[in-house]
Formats: C-alpha cells, structure tokens, sequence
C-alpha cells in the first residue's frame, strides 16, 4: 500500500512539479523585492537635512523662540502645550541683528522647516507631525556660505521648546 501511494505521489508531484516551479520563483521574486525595499525604508527614518551637533553658537545676532510660556533667551526652553488631536501649532519667534542679506535655513530636529530672509524680525514657524511629539525639540537657524546648503556655515543659532500633553 505504501508502494502504491509513493508511486500515486510520484505521478501527481510530477505532474505538478512544473506547476509549481513558478510558485518558488514567484515566492522568491517577492523576498528579493522586498529585501530590497527593507533598506530604502530604513534609510529613509535615518536621514536628517541638518545634523548641527558639532556646530555651536557663530555668526552675528540672535534667535529667540517665543510663546505664552516666555522666550529662549538665555537657553530657557519654552514649553507647548499639545493633545493628541493636534495637527497643527505655530510658535514664534523673533531674530535681531541677523544677515538679512542671506537666506536662513530653519531646521526642526534637523529637518527643514523653511527657508526664510531674516534680520530684525518676527514671524512663527509651523509645527505638525514628529514636531509636535511630546518632549524636546531643537531648532537651528543656519546660513550657508552663497546660500548653498552644501557650503561652509557662516551663521548657527539654536534654541528648543519642551511639547507636554494639555
């Protein structure tokens, strides 16, 4: 009996033998594409605009953030208050005596926010998504020798705001 299944199954795999050749193949064309896509998507979280940790105070002027809560000057971090249906918050800030003649590179936890013409002025910057999570976020305003955000940095500010559930 057990002869008779063996060849039965003989017969049957080796008619579906060719069938499923495909099927392994099929099955390994979507391990490869999605091996391949496994490393886009981590390279993707990873990658900042700005990574301003070996940059420390330089350039003319200041950048303060400012809110409800008080402003940045002197290293204070303000606080804003957020829930989890917020979708969009503004804060502001104001700068004095920066190169208005250069273009300003604002950066939220290294990604960029906006690109702006400062000097003595005021405005807000827009904060939604990853911005928006509870804890500390840094922003850093930078321009670029000739306004190329692959030249050397002439001017770096920083200052941060602390995000807490209302």
């Amino acid at each position: 009996m057990v002869c008779a299944l063996s060849l039965g199954c003989l017969t049957a795999c080796g008619g579906n033998n060719s069938g499923n050749e495909p099927q392994n193949d099929t099955a390994t064309n979507q391990n490869d594409s999605t091996d391949a896509d496994v490393p886009a998507a981590d390279d993707g979280e990873s990658q900042k605009d700005f990574v301003g940790d070996a940059y420390s105070d330089t350039g003319e002027g200041t950048f303060l953030l400012v809110n409800s809560s008080g402003t940045t000057e002197n290293g204070n971090v303000i606080v804003v208050y957020a829930d989890a249906d917020t979708t969009l918050m503004q804060i502001g800030y104001e700068t004095a005596g920066i190169n208005g003649g250069s273009l300003s590179h604002i950066y939220i936890d290294g990604m960029l926010s906006t690109k702006e013409q400062l000097g003595d002025s005021q405005g807000s910057l827009d904060l939604s998504g990853d911005s928006l999570s509870t804890g500390t976020h840094k922003v850093e305003v930078v321009q670029y020798e000739g306004d190329n955000a692959d030249g050397t940095v002439t001017m770096y500010k920083v200052a941060s705001y602390d995000v807490k559930e209302k």
